[in-house]
């Protein structure tokens, strides 16, 4: 009789202890996640705004903008894109501005949307920045 009350008594505190474990686990895991995008996403806000502060300080022509944006690139670990207020690439850190423009009306064309607001663009693998620069 104790043997089975015993065995039942640690079945019961193994059970507790494996759900209290598994919430936990869920719930650091969480938080940990939503503070870590929170971070990368300030980051790259941050970044943005001083390559559009650079960008835009500086009246910089096409090839000047591509060396701009693969230097904030470098430097930053992050894409770089310079967009016009008519939504055409100007630079970008990774593919030439015709290749972003076909790329980009063909995406217009499928999703028949209306085209992103001007600016400057930096984008890690799951977050963006964006930032508008008066010009």
């Amino acid at each position: 009789m104790k043997n089975r009350i015993f065995f039942k008594l640690v079945l019961v505190f193994a059970l507790v202890i494996a759900a209290a474990t598994l919430t936990l686990d869920v719930t650091i895991t969480h938080v940990w996640e939503n503070s870590l995008r929170r971070q990368i996403e300030s980051n790259l806000r941050q970044k943005t705004a001083m390559f559009a502060s650079r960008v835009a300080a500086a009246q910089l022509s096409a090839a000047d903008m591509r060396a701009v944006a693969k230097d904030i690139a470098e430097t930053s670990g992050a894409r770089a894109t310079v967009i016009d207020k008519n939504g055409q690439v100007l630079a970008d850190s990774g593919a030439t501005p015709e290749i972003m423009a076909m790329a980009w009306f063909c995406r217009m064309r499928l999703q028949s949307s209306k085209p992103s607001p001007p600016g400057i663009m930096m984008s890690s693998r799951k977050s963006a920045g964006f930032s508008r620069s008066a010009s």
